[in-house]
């Protein structure tokens, strides 16, 4: 039971900052379910697509065929958040600087022809380093970094299952490098790519985020007069709401209400935003806008009232 505005905030946090829920999708072939794995593993939230979905992650392999593009149009249009996920980037080739960066610039392109986020990922390295390595395929690492004369073929075929060439000389680097379990584990994580599947997740699910706080602030009625005017709900509010204004592209300055700002600064944001929402830009925009305004005017009312404060005390005492 929600008793105030202390324990409804607390609430709303909860709601609002719950995992993102994930569906896989993607022509077969593409390595759906080694994506799905790796995102479980990683602390992701994949749900079915019959289970009420938040965010698409959309896998395609190589060069996007008419069939990956025609979808991808199609999602761009939802209202549900959409990813694409380029799979098996480790194949884009060792030239430059390796095929991540290939699979990288790959990725740009699509998102400028589709408008779709597109971003790299080794699933089955990924897979591998939020798993952790279990003891055989450790043992196996192990004696191909160490002595892969004494690696039998059917150890060999467990090792390129699990961790194929990518993973495997990135494990074996690690192992001669003297890294222990944990050690070969993060390494194969950090050279996945799933951190920036992760990151691209929760900026393309930010406006997700935005309409789950709107929606639960709504269905609190018993306390809405209140919440609407609470400091603290006002200020986490402008921050989610900065959180969708920043994933479209718009810089960090100026957006939540900062420590140190004066009030002369607020007063400037608060107009900024005011102005921003007037213009042509979409609906969820303009909310997002008049919630920075707001809370930056709440921030310049404060500090006004603070100085007002000190200088009436000031001459009380003289």
């Amino acid at each position: 039971m929600v008793e105030g505005p202390a324990d409804a905030l607390a609430w709303l946090n909860g709601r609002v900052r719950a995992p993102l829920r994930l569906t896989v999708a993607g022509r077969p072939g593409a390595g759906r379910r080694t994506v799905a794995e790796a995102m479980l593993a990683a602390g992701a939230l994949v749900v079915g697509a019959d289970q009420d979905p938040e965010v698409t992650l959309y896998v395609y392999v190589e060069a996007p065929t008419d069939e990956d593009r025609d979808a991808l149009s199609a999602m761009a249009g939802h209202d549900r958040p959409c990813l694409a996920v380029l799979n098996k980037a480790d194949l884009c080739g060792f030239r430059g600087t390796g095929p991540m960066a290939a699979a990288a610039q790959r990725c740009r392109t699509l998102t400028c022809q589709t408008g779709v986020p597109s971003v790299p990922l080794a699933a089955l390295t990924a897979r591998a380093g939020c798993r952790g390595l279990d003891d055989v395929v450790l043992v196996g690492v192990r004696t191909l970094a160490l002595d892969p004369t004494r690696l039998g073929t059917p150890l060999r075929r467990v090792l390129a299952g699990e961790l194929d060439f990518y993973g495997l000389a990135h494990a074996i680097a690690a192992v001669r490098a003297g890294a222990a379990a944990d050690g070969v584990a993060a390494a194969l994580r950090s050279a996945s790519g799933v951190d920036g599947v992760l990151a691209a997740v929760e900026r393309a699910g930010a406006p997700v985020r935005y309409r789950r706080f709107t929606a639960a602030l709504a269905s609190r009625l018993s306390f809405s007069d209140a919440l609407h005017r609470d400091d603290a709900v006002i200020t986490e509010r402008a921050a989610v709401a900065a959180g969708v204004l920043r994933a479209s592209g718009l810089g960090p300055a100026g957006l939540a209400p900062e420590d140190g700002a004066g009030t002369a600064e607020c007063l400037h944001a608060a107009i900024a935003w005011q102005r921003y929402a007037r213009g042509p830009v979409r609906e969820l925009h303009r909310a997002c806008a008049r919630d920075l305004s707001r809370a930056w005017l709440r921030s310049w009312a404060a500090q006004r009232g603070a100085a007002q404060r000190g200088a009436a005390q000031r001459g009380a005492t003289r």
